[in-house]
């Protein structure tokens, strides 16, 4: 024999998200429907790219001219290098050779890694859905223009519900998060479904 508690509750989706921009700039366009399924890095919404593709296009210039001077730098200390071995050079002259070698292939890393965040800003010109799930109401229009963080669209993933019930102080003491309890729809009651109290807050 056991006690039973039939209470009813209000269904919520378990991950319920509001998806932000990680770069600023003017909505180009709208991809993804409201209310419709879509996977996981769908496209949601396309913020225009072309500055961010010109402004990628002028680093890797810039990188590619850092790497040619690093690969010249470490030759030219190469070559002091053995000459420093036959003693033919001065201690200063080696050791500008290393410091300027050292620069070179500081200033190419350097430019390597701005390029690579560049990268990245322009990839994140696409917008995707980081879970699949269902969309929701789209926040920005065509033409808009959208800072770092400003809210676009949101999704709901409706693998897992949440299931709220107001619980009678009475009964505080019968349940304990893990606690296995039976879910009934009010639209299907034939099909009882598993679930486990995950937690309880004041109201």
């Amino acid at each position: 024999f056991h006690d039973q508690i039939t209470l009813v509750g209000r269904t919520e989706a378990f991950y319920d998200s509001r998806i932000s921009s990680k770069v600023s700039g003017q909505v180009e366009s709208i991809i993804a429907l409201e209310g419709n399924k879509i996977p996981k890095d769908a496209p949601l919404i396309q913020i225009d790219s072309s500055r961010a593709a010109l402004t990628l296009a002028a680093k890797r210039a810039q990188t590619e001219q850092a790497k040619a001077q690093a690969k010249l730098a470490v030759g030219i200390r190469e070559k002091a290098e053995d000459l420093w071995k036959q003693k033919l050079i001065s201690e200063i002259r080696i050791d500008s050779a290393r410091a300027l070698t050292a620069v070179a292939e500081e200033r190419y890393h350097e430019l390597l890694a701005e390029q690579k965040r560049l990268e990245l800003d322009l990839a994140d010109c696409t917008i995707r859905a980081p879970f699949s799930g269902y969309t929701g109401q789209k926040l920005v229009s065509v033409g808009e223009w959208v800072a770092v963080g400003t809210p676009v669209y949101e999704m709901t993933n409706l693998t897992k519900v949440k299931v709220n019930v107001d619980l009678p102080e009475r009964y505080f003491g019968q349940l304990a998060i893990g606690t296995e309890v039976t879910v009934l729809s009010s639209t299907d009651e034939d099909r009882p479904l598993l679930g486990i109290v995950t937690g309880f807050a004041p109201i």
